[in-house]
């Protein structure tokens, strides 16, 4: 790395770099810490030459919690911090189909949980928030919730636009006994008939009553987004005999995993029970749960 034309507080960091698929990604061969070839580089950075690439970074990065931006989390792996197992065993399985925007955003969708978790130190283990994640995805895709630019998250959130976001600490009422089974988390894991498929998951939770979770934290679109790309990361690089602490698949191969992106298959209305009652249209006011509302004009 060379600090010669950066300003105080920033280190230029020299990555070797190779192309592929037209991509700049750094050199499996040339990396210095283990992991570090599995996460792209941030959107800007010079090139030199064609075998290097230099990003402008801080020179004491911030802790992943604290991290405010994708070049912060990113220069921390540049320093040697050790890059999540999720993202390397994808990364490892699918190459380049693991995308660098989605790669991105779940990065930061991964500093945002490990921010939850701190701030619920002592209420959410490491299992917890996991649990948490695959629940989401699974309500993400059983509601369509953040489909579209006129999504029905938007348009929930902008029905009390003064209200705070990003409430974490309504999380807690994730953790509620009545409601959440500790053993297994209250999620069924079932292989794909067809390995090029997503996993299948089912859940114990009444579809209402995690609702009422999501309305009280209110997360802001863009934190639902990368908790929500995180999460398909966790998921897609499970391995196929044990998807989570306390689920346990008979059969299954431990290196097996079932790669394709889960939250971008199709519905699953049937993943959490329905009620006849919808708390949601009570909380929401006129607004229904499976109708999205008009588009409305872009800004």
């Amino acid at each position: 790395m060379t600090t010669s034309d950066a300003p105080p507080g920033q280190h230029d960091y020299e990555v070797a770099v190779i192309q592929k698929n037209g991509i700049d990604i750094p050199d499996p061969d040339r990396v210095k810490w283990q992991g570090f070839a599995c996460i792209p580089l941030p959107t800007e950075y010079t090139r030199p030459n064609r075998e290097l690439a230099i990003v402008r970074g801080p020179v004491a990065p911030p802790k992943v919690e604290d991290a405010t931006s994708y070049r912060e989390l990113w220069a921390g792996f540049a320093r040697g911090r050790t890059v999540p197992d999720p993202f390397r065993r994808l990364f490892q399985a699918i190459g380049l189909a693991f995308t660098p925007h989605e790669a991105r955003t779940a990065m930061r969708g991964y500093g945002l949980a490990r921010r939850i978790t701190i701030q619920l130190a002592g209420v959410f283990d490491r299992d917890a928030i996991n649990a948490f994640l695959i629940t989401l995805a699974a309500f993400d895709r059983s509601l369509q919730l953040t489909t579209g630019r006129n999504n029905l998250w938007s348009a929930i959130l902008a029905h009390e636009h003064d209200r705070s976001v990003d409430n974490w600490n309504e999380l807690r009422s994730f953790m509620n006994i009545d409601t959440y089974p500790r053993e297994d988390f209250g999620l069924n894991f079932a292989v794909p008939s067809d390995t090029s498929q997503p996993w299948e998951i089912r859940t114990r939770w009444r579809r209402d009553d995690f609702m009422q979770v999501l309305l009280a934290v209110r997360p802001s679109l863009q934190s639902l987004q990368q908790l929500l790309a995180f999460a398909d990361i966790f998921i897609r690089s499970r391995p196929a005999d044990q998807p989570l602490s306390g689920i346990t698949l008979a059969g299954q191969n431990h290196e097996q995993m079932y790669t394709t992106s889960f939250i971008r298959g199709p519905g699953t209305p049937d993943a959490f029970i329905v009620d006849n009652t919808s708390a949601t249209e009570e909380a929401t006011g006129e607004m229904e749960v499976d109708e999205p509302p008009a588009p409305q004009q872009e800004e």
